[in-house]
């Protein structure tokens, strides 16, 4: 799987990867988020100021809990993804299966090659921290369909959204139009 899924990947070849601790820059991933929202019809914010303010290392107990994987055009970061690094404790009924889960991503949905170097990414970090599967849940077609090139295993899903909206704005009723994320709302502390 891990052949074939490199296969996919050959589109990304003109980007570099890698991963850290360390956060891209606000202005960086500002940037990323400016070139990625206008193709989405619904999300939460995912600027530089979130991503930072929620992944980022602090200083605090639980630092270097959070990856960020990016990948780049030349000197231009084109997208990130954060891998949760898995529990210390694996939960029992996973048999010792330790799982990183892919907690956030940002990219434009039409660049695949920026969404599968990211992917590579992902797994490189996982790998690395030790994970032996990682979890990913998302409601956007355009990143299942890149989960599936990259081999994947789709599982029924369970993403559920609540949306208090005091504007009046009429918001998709329609999931598959939300670019929602297993670290929306915490729910990658599971594993």
């Amino acid at each position: 799987m891990d052949v074939a899924a490199a296969t996919m990947r050959r589109a990304a070849r003109g980007l570099t990867t890698s991963w850290s601790v360390d956060a891209p820059s606000e202005a960086e991933l500002d940037a990323v988020w400016r070139g990625a929202r206008s193709a989405l019809r619904a999300s939460a914010v995912r600027d530089g100021r979130y991503l930072r303010s929620r992944f980022a290392a602090t200083g605090g107990a639980e630092d270097g809990r959070y990856a960020f994987c990016t990948a780049r055009g030349g000197m231009r970061l084109a997208g990130v993804a954060v891998v949760r690094r898995p529990s210390a404790s694996s939960d029992p009924r996973l048999r010792n299966v330790r799982v990183a889960t892919l907690s956030d991503i940002v990219f434009p949905p039409d660049r695949t090659d920026v969404g599968l170097a990211l992917l590579g990414c992902a797994a490189q970090a996982a790998r690395a921290v030790g994970a032996d599967a990682i979890l990913c849940s998302t409601s956007h077609p355009a990143l299942a369909r890149l989960l599936v090139r990259q081999a994947y295993v789709p599982l029924p899903g369970n993403v559920h959204v609540l949306l208090h909206d005091r504007t009046g704005t009429r918001w998709p009723q329609d999931l598959g139009a939300w670019w929602l994320a297993r670290g929306d709302g915490e729910a990658d502390e599971v594993f």
